[in-house]
């Protein structure tokens, strides 16, 4: 008899008084076979499922042999089965309505494939009734393990955006100047595992029947709240009843005491156990039965004993699970992180020229190889040698900053990284700001740029680069800067490292803004490229506003330089004394970078500080010298104090060691190329210092050297700060 929860696909052979049918009853004229008419005959009399006759004659001679009975026979016992089965599956209380669908639909696949592979030949129902049982045991267990990972995938999205926001949160607050993803994705990773880690032991002992919204539930009670609120949840009587004991106790009462105690304390450090929660006693990290057990058999009296969990008890986290977690997860990483930048030498940076393409250089000058690029040269004419000089300078500084140049740089230092598991983030303003100062330290290399000034009557000079020269210099250079500047940072945890400055945003005022100027110079390109920014008719002083606002833009990156390098070195920050040493840089760096003449051809700023003699210096290039030196305090600048001399319109420039504006507490390892030499120094090469400024006002500003300058003088007073406080 076949259920109505189930299939009917081959009749019955059941009657409704529960007796079988045999082939004999069905062959009523003894002939061996059974005709449609016996067949419509006996299913109507014995009141039987109803089956197409065509169905049971599976060789359509409208005849059904004994054969074909047995077969129709086997086929209903194996439907009996999968029907029993059905209706056993509708009564199990433990499976939603959902699973239930899903495991019936799968049972009939495997029904359908059973027979459909056994069409032709005998069926075993005995064979296929054990093959259920132990198919449906397979799809049951598949289906709930299904539901079970459904459900945990689905609980734990659910308080990952506030996890997520929390992360977030802790990466960037530790350090405002990188936006590391990949710290981030490695610490909500490793959270996320741990969570799966608590939901799969909460699903284990789950018992109940929405299981989704209960471990929903118990993961967001879990993050919010502490260690102190779970444990007073599950134990708060017992842990009251604990904190309420008297140390004291008479000789007589100690053993019972004690054995009470422990198991009170058994209770709360087990619940501990379920409840994720790290208690320490005795050197023991308690994380299972078996280490509570362990622990509380090296208690032999009653005082430690009480003493210990009362202990426990007090030093119980306030703060959420979720800050905790986060917290410890975020400093793992971090620490990881910095093992793996630290010791990745310096050496490891620098490029391959072999591997570098040279081609779109070779396209730029016509040629096709390396034998007929190696003459080719930059070639300008200008008004004198300082103009020819300035537009040969330009010509230069496009090609090393070609990006067809550029990304070959950045791509092999990525490659590398990324072979170390180090995110290029870690790197990249070590690279900018490297690569930026490698173009102005090789443009202003002696001889890179020759030529002469006018002769005769033509009021034009000459400047050459040779091409070729130009960037097997750079690339020398950068080698040695990028190894020097990586080893120089990752030599002390405990110094102030400036080398890492984000400086793509010196258009910004310290409120985010854009610096407006009059001429609409672009002050990163400015700084990139050493280029003097000038104006007129605005004021011989207008670029001190300027200055100001851009040495600003800095202070949030060097607050954050400044508390962590007093967090190193477990000095107390103090806002005071980083404001004073910040006003003091910015005030001498406007001061040394900033020149102007008025329209009486008075020198203000720096032209007025130099007096008659001009100060020398390619400012760019010395101020890209200091990203090498270590820690120096004051102002010591090896500069070149020098002369104009026009000879042949050539100009040439003698000079010794200067002390500008300061003295000097300690020597660097390399000479410090100073930013204050630096500023005047290129004012010097416009001429400034000579000839006065015409009719109108002028004013100067040095980017490059304003903002090296400043940085490197903050960091030497702060950190001279920094010692003298370690030394009280």
């Amino acid at each position: 008899m076949s259920s109505t929860i189930g299939i009917s696909t081959f009749g019955s052979l059941t009657s409704k008084t529960g007796r079988k049918v045999t082939f004999a009853e069905f062959d009523k004229n003894g002939d061996n076979v059974i005709s449609t008419s016996e067949f419509n005959s006996l299913v109507k009399e014995l009141n039987l499922d109803k089956l197409s006759f065509k169905t049971v004659d599976t060789n359509g001679d409208n005849k059904i042999s004994q054969e074909e009975f047995n077969l129709w026979d086997q086929k209903v016992q194996i439907q009996d089965f999968i029907n029993n089965k059905l209706a056993f599956l509708a009564s199990e209380t433990a499976l939603s309505s959902s699973q239930k669908s899903e495991i019936k639909s799968q049972l009939m696949s495997f029904f359908n494939e059973y027979i459909e592979q056994n069409k032709d030949k005998s069926l075993n129902p005995s064979q296929f009734s054990k093959l259920l049982e132990q198919k449906y045991r397979e799809i049951k267990e598949n289906c709930i393990n299904t539901a079970k990972t459904t459900a945990k995938t689905n609980a734990i999205n659910s308080v990952k955006p506030s996890l997520s926001a929390r992360i977030k949160s802790k990466v960037h607050s530790d350090n405002d100047m990188v936006n590391n993803e990949e710290l981030y994705n490695t610490v909500l990773n490793t959270i996320l595992a741990k969570l799966e880690n608590i939901a799969d032991s909460y699903i284990s002992k789950y018992e109940g029947t929405s299981l989704e919204f209960d471990l929903t539930q118990y993961l967001t009670n879990y993050l919010k709240a502490s260690d102190k609120d779970r444990l007073y949840s599950s134990s708060g009587d017992t842990i009251n009843k604990i904190n309420g004991l008297n140390e004291n106790t008479e000789d007589d009462e100690e053993n019972s005491r004690l054995k009470a105690l422990k198991k009170d304390c058994e209770e709360i450090l087990k619940q501990a156990v379920n409840e994720n929660i790290v208690i320490k006693m005795q050197g023991l990290n308690i994380c299972s039965e078996t280490t509570v057990n362990i622990v509380l058999s090296c208690y032999k009296d009653y005082k430690s004993l009480l003493k210990d969990i009362k202990d426990v008890i007090n030093n119980l986290s306030t703060l959420s699970n979720e800050d905790t977690i986060v917290q410890n997860e975020v400093k793992k990483a971090e620490k990881i992180a910095d093992s793996v930048f630290i010791n990745f030498k310096g050496s490891n940076y620098k490029v391959d020229c072999n591997l570098i393409d040279f081609s779109w250089i070779y396209q730029q000058f016509g040629v096709s190889s390396k034998e007929e690029f190696a003459d080719k040269e930059i070639h300008e004419r200008g008004k004198g040698w300082e103009g020819s000089r300035d537009k040969a300078y330009d010509e230069g500084s496009k090609i090393l900053n070609a990006e067809e140049f550029k990304s070959q740089f950045k791509k092999q230092i990525q490659e590398k990284l990324q072979a170390q598991g180090i995110p290029y983030s870690r790197i990249e303003n070590i690279f900018e700001n490297v690569y930026n100062n490698t173009v102005v330290e090789t443009l202003n290399t002696e001889n890179m740029i020759t030529g002469r000034g006018a002769r005769g009557l033509s009021s034009k000079g000459h400047a050459y680069i040779k091409v070729q020269q130009l960037l097997n210099t750079f690339i020398d250079k950068f080698n040695s800067n990028i190894e020097t500047a990586v080893d120089s940072m990752n030599k002390s945890q405990m110094d102030m490292d400036t080398i890492d400055m984000d400086l793509k945003h010196l258009d910004e005022d310290g409120s985010g803004n854009k610096i407006k100027t009059e001429n609409n110079d672009d002050i990163v390109k400015a700084y990139q490229t050493g280029k003097i920014l000038k104006t007129r008719k605005c004021g011989a002083d207008y670029y001190n506003d300027i200055a100001e606002q851009i040495l600003e833009g800095l202070k949030k990156q060097l607050l954050a330089k400044a508390k962590a390098m007093c967090k190193a070195n477990s000095i107390e920050f103090d806002q005071t004394t980083f404001d004073s040493v910040f006003e003091k840089a910015k005030t001498k760096a406007v001061e040394a970078c900033v020149a102007g003449i008025t329209s009486k051809g008075e020198k203000t700023g720096a032209l007025a500080a130099s007096g008659s003699t001009a100060v020398l210096g390619a400012g760019a290039a010395i101020g890209a010298a200091a990203l090498t030196t270590t820690a120096t305090t004051g102002f010591t600048a090896t500069g070149l104090t020098g002369f104009w001399s026009f000879l042949n319109g050539t100009f040439f420039a003698t000079g010794t060691s200067t002390t500008l504006l300061g003295s000097s507490a300690a020597a660097s390892t390399v000479p410090v190329a100073g930013w204050i030499a630096a500023g005047v120094g290129v004012l010097a090469t416009l001429g400034l210092a000579i000839f006065g400024g015409g009719r109108h006002s002028e004013s100067y500003l040095d980017v490059k050297s304003l903002v090296d300058g400043f940085i490197n003088q903050f960091a030497n007073e702060f950190s001279e700060w920094v010692e003298n406080k370690k030394k009280y």
